[in-house]
């Protein structure tokens, strides 16, 4: 079904034909969603309202109105009147500079927020946005400026517009929890009501002799309401009991860590979520269930509630004290107990680190008293901290006892980071022998900041051997892999790329010295198979860029790390199309391995144009065809190629409409393919100076064609 027949069969009120239509659109209105501010949760929640009044209004919209724009308009009014938390609860990305700029984008106006968004990561013209909005071309414009600026402060532009590329990234790899049948429950909750409501007469003589036997039975049970009374009074001061316990529990946690418990919503420090909410909040809401019964039936069953209880306050353990019942008791031959501490006590330790930072932001001047040459003297450090602030005092207290230092940073100042010592020698010896490389990550930590790197190498080791042994199908280990990348991009200082080189365009000694160290490394290490490219490449060149280097991206890695797992690094290639994530392929441009398959199936195909040599195709390779036939200004295989085309036009209409685009490949750095579902993606194009993404689909025919409306409207500059 073309879209043209689509969108008319779902104005018309077509269910299958909207739920066809949903599944191509769901993600961009969820991802905008979460863009806006709500949680992951909120996000899906509110995408199936959307699409529920879009689909009550499809009787009211005019012939020639477009379904996408209707859509969008409907999104940007439910998402204007939905209570966003700013900031939020919890963060949703791997990476901090993610969430940081996430949660700078929330902090904009309202309508500078949504004109933002729909801008820069929906590729949304300036038009249609001042039509979705309600602003005028000229305001939509203004605020898109002005957005840009905001988000900007006190950083490059080109840094901003590199960390607004890779937030974009991220977005599109967030899962969803979009339920398209939920769209549709809610008439169905309606007929099931008004059921309910036709009560045959007969039920009235039921009921009035219920009613007798009611009273009777009150007035049986009169004299035993002394003992449930007396239960009911017992239960409600177990609830005391167990409220006043998990305070006092709460408090003396918080004296441990130096801190102190937020009681105020706007005293929450920004993109930091309060230690210990979740444990709060899981708590309120047992009490509050519990409440409802004893409101209710007058008790409870205590046992299960001190079981929810015990639940609790297990999760309120802070690292100090996991570290010491780990010892206790060791895990050594339990390789998913192991999993699961790590997993809680890495997230702990980095809300924590997080904390202490900003606290120390606060009291910069004091701290920095004890900086001499560039690092923190302990020495002069406790010598003058009995002049502190308590707040401070206390802070520094709690430091020490969850095993965070002082470090000092170039342009940041003193910082805390987890300290490598005995403690993390005591994790590793109680915990499964596979998983010491989590140790090692949080670990090195500190070496990011003190700007470490032949260290860095040694830890990413220790890191990939756990990564290899796993079986990788656990949260932490998509955490673990996450810091691995982030690590090896430390390693290559991908976000400050004019810092690796001298004034003679040469690597620096430093870098040399550590990516040698990596290359020289050998054996089955994905890292140093990796790096052995680039610096073999590197050497060749006098140590100056080299294409491996500057194109390289960190899929390249992990498609090391998976060759590894699986025995098989020897077939590790830089050349050809890598999985990127779970749901995305990625080739980068140059690639003389993918120009080849281009031109190979361009030349089988073209002779006869027999669509079954592109079935299941890659949507990359379809692509990369496409524009090896549009450089060669062959309309005809563009034809079958180009969704809209194919589905509205005649061959003959097509060719004498077709004018020749722009030879796009020949600037593209990049070419991504991201999955939707199993008939809908899109094609991400990206060059040094922009990206934008297409959508392309796979028809009845199991081909995958390319949707090139979009694509007329962009340059590769």
């Amino acid at each position: 079904m073309g879209d043209i027949e689509l969108n008319q069969k779902v104005k018309s009120g077509d269910i299958e034909a909207f739920k066809q239509w949903m599944d191509s659109n769901a993600k961009r209105i969820e991802r905008l969603a979460v863009q806006y501010g709500c949680t992951q949760e909120l996000a899906g929640n509110v995408t199936e309202d959307i699409f529920r009044t879009l689909y009550k209004e499809l009787v009211n919209l005019d012939e020639d109105e477009i379904l996408i724009d209707s859509l969008y308009e409907i999104a940007v009014n439910k998402l204007a009147h939905v209570p966003l938390r700013i900031p939020p609860e919890t963060t949703i990305f791997r990476f901090e500079e993610d969430q940081v700029l996430h949660e700078r984008i929330n902090q904009l106006e309202e309508k500078d927020k949504i004109t933002f968004i729909l801008s820069q990561f929906h590729n949304i013209e300036l038009t249609k946005i001042a039509q979705i909005t309600g602003l005028t071309k000229e305001k939509a414009e203004y605020a898109i400026r002005e957005s840009f600026q905001q988000i900007s402060v006190q950083a490059d532009r080109a840094v901003v517009e590199k960390q607004l590329e890779f937030l974009a990234k991220t977005y599109k790899r967030i899962s969803y929890s979009f339920n398209k049948e939920a769209v549709f429950e809610s008439s169905k909750n309606e007929r099931q009501t008004s059921q309910r409501k036709e009560t045959p007469r007969k039920k009235w003589t039921v009921l009035a002799w219920i009613s007798g036997i009611v009273l009777l039975l009150t007035l049986i049970i009169v004299p035993v309401v002394t003992s449930e009374e007396y239960k009911q009074a017992s239960a409600e001061k177990y609830l005391e009991r167990i409220k006043s316990s998990f305070n006092e529990k709460m408090k003396r946690q918080y004296k441990e860590l130096g801190l102190s418990e937020t009681e105020k919503e706007s005293e929450v420090d920004f993109h930091i979520g309060e230690y210990g909410a979740q444990e709060r909040l899981d708590f309120d809401l047992m009490i509050s269930r519990y409440e409802r019964l004893l409101a209710e039936s007058g008790t409870f069953n205590k046992e299960k509630m001190d079981e929810e209880y015990k639940s609790i306050v297990k999760n309120m353990e802070i690292p100090s004290d996991m570290v010491n019942s780990l010892v206790r008791n060791p895990l050594t031959e339990d390789k998913k107990k192991s999993e699961t501490f790590i997993s809680e006590y890495w997230g702990k330790v980095e809300l924590l680190q997080q904390h202490y930072i900003n606290l120390l932001m606060h009291y910069q001047t004091l701290v920095n008293k004890a900086v001499v040459d560039g690092k923190v003297d302990i020495e002069k450090l406790n010598a003058e901290k009995d002049t502190y602030p308590k707040e401070l005092q206390e802070a520094l207290k709690g430091m020490a006892n969850q095993n965070f230092q002082l470090t000092a940073v170039s342009g940041w100042g003193v910082i805390a980071v987890y300290e490598k010592n005995e403690v993390g020698d005591q994790i590793r010896n109680s915990i499964h022998k596979d998983l010491g490389g989590f140790v090692s990550a949080i670990e090195s930590i500190r070496l990011i900041y003190e700007d470490k790197r032949e260290e860095m190498v040694e830890e990413m080791l220790a890191m990939e051997n756990t990564l290899i042994a796993s079986d990788h199908n656990n949260p932490p280990y998509d955490m673990l892999e996450g810091f691995y990348t982030g690590a090896f991009a430390s390693l290559l200082n991908w976000h400050q790329p004019d810092m690796l080189v001298d004034d003679d365009g040469n690597l620096k000694p430093a870098y040399r010295t550590a990516w040698k160290k990596a290359a020289a490394i050998g054996g089955k290490s994905p890292l140093s198979v990796v790096m052995q490219g680039i610096v073999n490449e590197m050497e060749a060149r006098g140590w100056t860029k080299a294409e491996t280097f500057t194109r390289f991206q960190d899929y390249k890695l992990r498609d090391a790390l998976q060759l590894a797992k699986a025995d098989d690094l020897k077939s590790f290639s830089f050349y050809g199309i890598k999985k990127n994530g779970t749901d995305s392929d990625i080739v980068t441009l140059p690639d003389p391995e993918f120009e080849k398959v281009i031109a190979e199936t361009y030349k089988s195909f073209s002779e006869n144009h027999d669509l079954s040599l592109l079935t299941d195709v890659n949507p990359l390779i379809i692509t990369g065809v496409f524009y090896y036939a549009n450089d060669l200004e062959d309309s005809e295989t563009m034809w079958y190629l180009d969704s809209a085309g194919y589905s509205n036009l005649t061959l003959e209409e097509y060719k004498s409409d077709w004018i020749q685009a722009e030879k796009a490949l020949a600037t593209v750095t990049s070419l991504s393919f991201m999955h939707e579902d199993e008939k809908n993606g899109f094609i991400e194009f990206q060059n040094e100076n922009n990206f934008f993404t297409t959508m392309i689909n796979k028809g009845e025919d199991n081909v995958w064609r390319i949707y090139t409306e979009e694509l007329n409207t962009h340059k590769f500059d």
